[in-house]
């Protein structure tokens, strides 16, 4: 398995991966500081509406007091100087709220400045009209200037609520009109935060569901491969002992020719363990052949002989490290073993008669020259008709010297015309 090649091809995804997620946080903080945003401005509107609230308390209460004065001047009544105390108590309260809610607003603050100075005006002729009302009206004239001076401070009082009510409108229009650019804001952000995710799961989706699909073909073919394989191929994972060391192995894949070789169903080993399936490996040394596989990463290759119920079967074995585990495939090499086993013996036999071949020719050539004849072997030359037209020496003994003083291997191979 090439890891830097399964590496190599996923970085493209990894790095979509990366482009999506940052895309996600800057879209999602966006989103986020454009609520934040929405809140503040709301805040803002809900501020204006409070110091509106709050302006009008505080002029209803100059209006309560001043329509109280004038009724105690014509009723000539005492009860004015009574509910001035707490009237004037609730004015103080009031104009303090505002100073605080208006704090960030200067025009705001020097209008209330304004109203501070009119109000303890106007507090000083209630207290004046207050102490001139045991008076008959007609004895004390200074009654009505009193009367005309509140009704002075008051129409200045009044002047400075227009004021602020014109301030805090035009205000409350700014945060109203910001309020709607950030709700209008906040939506198309949302909306393309749940597009741009909607996006992303599509393609996410349609990813999941190609490599689902390509990885479902790949079993096929995979399980296709298995099938019609002539091989033994079986996925084994370690069992760790309590020390961690590897006290097993437990058999988590095996394919059909388990059956068709030895004799093993598939789907009744698949979950054992090996001891209990092959009880052979802890003897043979293959259990120590496939812990060394997956301590030290390293493949072995090994041909090993076993008898299947009385007939002995060859395998080339291979076991590979794969995932946390080990595939070991075995290929049943008998007849190729066999086919070998046939031409080491032919060969022998082959040995056999050609050393017997050298022994019949080295008597044969011992009774040759032994005899006191002079014996010939001729091979015919033939014309393009086949008649012979002469003969070539083939062989010829040693007694051949004494009747022509030649020797034999100056003769064999001449024509018997030279």
């Amino acid at each position: 398995m090439n890891i830097r090649r399964i590496f190599s091809s996923l970085s493209p995804y990894k790095l979509l991966l990366g482009i999506t997620v940052f895309l996600l946080f800057l879209i999602a903080s966006i989103s986020y500081k454009q609520i934040k945003n929405l809140q503040k401005s709301a805040d803002l509107v809900s501020h204006s509406l409070i110091v509106d609230k709050e302006i009008n308390t505080l002029f209803s209460y100059f209006n309560a007091l001043e329509s109280m004065a004038f009724r105690s001047v014509i009723v000539r009544d005492s009860i004015f100087p009574f509910l001035q105390k707490d009237y004037t108590d609730q004015v103080d309260t009031s104009l303090a709220k505002l100073y605080e809610l208006t704090q960030d607003i200067p025009a705001h603050q020097k209008a209330l400045d304004s109203i501070t100075l009119l109000k303890d005006s106007l507090f000083a002729s209630y207290s004046a009209l207050s102490n001139k009302m045991d008076w008959p009206m007609d004895e004390d004239v200074n009654v009505v200037d009193e009367v005309k001076t509140i009704a002075t401070i008051s129409n200045h009082l009044r002047q400075f609520k227009t004021t602020l009510t014109f301030t805090k409108s035009n205000l409350l229009q700014e945060r109203l009109a910001k309020y709607s650019t950030q709700t209008t804001i906040t939506h198309i952000t949302s909306l393309l935060l749940a597009l741009f995710s909607l996006g992303v799961f599509l393609i996410a989706f349609r990813t999941i569901d190609s490599d689902r699909k390509r990885i479902a073909s790949s079993e096929g073919l995979l399980k296709s491969v298995l099938r019609s394989t002539d091989n033994i191929m079986n996925y084994y994972e370690p069992i760790l002992d309590k020390a961690g060391k590897i006290s097993n192995f437990k058999i988590v894949f095996a394919n059909e020719c388990n059956k068709d070789y030895l004799g093993l169903n598939p789907e009744e080993i698949t979950g054992k363990a090996i001891s209990e399936v092959f009880p052979l490996f802890s003897i043979n040394g293959e259990f120590n052949d496939l812990v060394r596989c997956v301590e030290q990463e390293e493949t072995i290759d090994l041909e090993q002989q076993i008898s299947v119920h009385g007939q002995k079967m060859w395998f080339l074995t291979i076991i590979k490290p794969l995932s946390i585990g080990v595939l070991v495939t075995a290929r049943n090499n008998t007849s190729e073993r066999e086919a070998e086993e046939k031409l080491r013996l032919a060969n022998e036999s082959l040995i056999n008669k050609y050393n017997e071949l050298e022994t019949t020719q080295a008597l044969l050539h011992s009774v040759l020259q032994s005899t006191k004849n002079v014996i010939m072997s001729f091979e015919p030359i033939l014309d393009r008709a086949g008649v012979p037209t002469d003969f070539n020496f083939r062989f010829i003994n040693e007694r051949i010297i004494e009747v022509t003083g030649g020797r034999p291997e100056n003769i064999v191979g001449k024509k018997v015309s030279e």
